[in-house]
This record gives structure tokens, sequence and C-alpha cells, in this order.
């Protein structure tokens, strides 16, 4: 008798089974790729971005030089050059910190402005999927793609102009 209750719930779960399954093999999948350095230097954000990160080197450079001049002594360093090199190592810790702080203040907006444009423009040209061609040829994660039917860097780029 338990068997023959078993039989229907075992048509039944192959029915519901079959009706869960996901379907992918059916719809066709538009995969495409942008160079993100490309289109961040296209942004009229860009120069700002770039002057602020000179200026960080610029004014970290004597702290990351006086480091290096004391670190080259090795096993010669006096006492006195290492609790110098501990402090000016605080010193540029802190100050790299802040400078970091100011670009990822002044990045994060223009990055957001990228993704907004790289998804427009993907869902417009009826692309589900946007690869960084740059992290997808260096990864070895993309083996072969015809680059011209593929890039939507110029794309995106206009993108961000409108």
């Amino acid at each position: 008798m338990k068997s023959t209750k078993l039989v229907p719930l075992a048509v039944l779960g192959t029915l519901a089974f079959g009706a869960l399954a996901p379907h992918a093999q059916n719809t066709a999948q538009k995969l495409a790729y942008v160079d993100v350095q490309s289109v961040l230097k296209a942004h009229p954000k860009y120069g700002e971005l770039d002057a602020l990160n000179k200026q960080a080197q610029a004014a970290l450079k004597p702290t990351q030089d006086k480091i290096a001049a004391i670190q080259q002594k090795g096993n010669n360093a006096t006492a006195a050059d290492r609790q110098t090199l501990d402090a000016l190592a605080k010193t540029y810790q802190a100050d790299a910190q802040k400078w970091q702080k100011q670009i990822q203040d002044k990045t994060d907006p223009v990055l957001a402005q990228v993704n907004t444009a790289v998804a427009a423009t993907a869902k417009a040209q009826g692309v589900t999927m946007v690869l960084d061609k740059n992290i997808a040829a260096t990864s070895g994660l993309v083996i072969y793609a015809d680059e011209k039917s593929l890039d939507l860097t110029s794309a995106v780029s206009a993108q961000l102009k409108k």
C-alpha cells in the first residue's frame, strides 16, 4: 500500500522539477567588453583626478625619500636613525591615508558614473554581461574575443558625455 502512494509523489516530483529546471540553453547571452581605463581617461573629471594623484605623490615624495635614505644604511643605521625611520613611517602612513581619502572621495562618483554609462550602453545594445577588457586579457579569463564586434568602449565614452 505504501508503494502506491509513492508513485504519484514521484510523478508529481518529476513534473515539478521539470517545470522549475532552468532553461538557460534557450536564451542567447550577448557578451561585450569595455576598456575601463580608457573610459575613465575620457571622463570630463579625469584631469582633476590625475592632478590630485600627482599632487599626492609630490606631497609624499620628500618623506619617501627620507625613509629610503635611512633604509639604505641597512645594518649601519644608528638607534637614532631607526627612531627617525619609525616616526617618518608613521607620518607617511597618516599622510598617505589622508590623500587616499581625498582621492577616493573624488573617484567614487566618477566610477559610479562610469558604471551607470556601462549599464545604460549595455542595456541599449542588448548586452547581458560586460567584462573589463584589461582584466579579462591579463587574467586569462577570455581566450578569444572578436574585438571589433564586442568592444563597447567608445559607446560608453559617448554615453558619459551626454
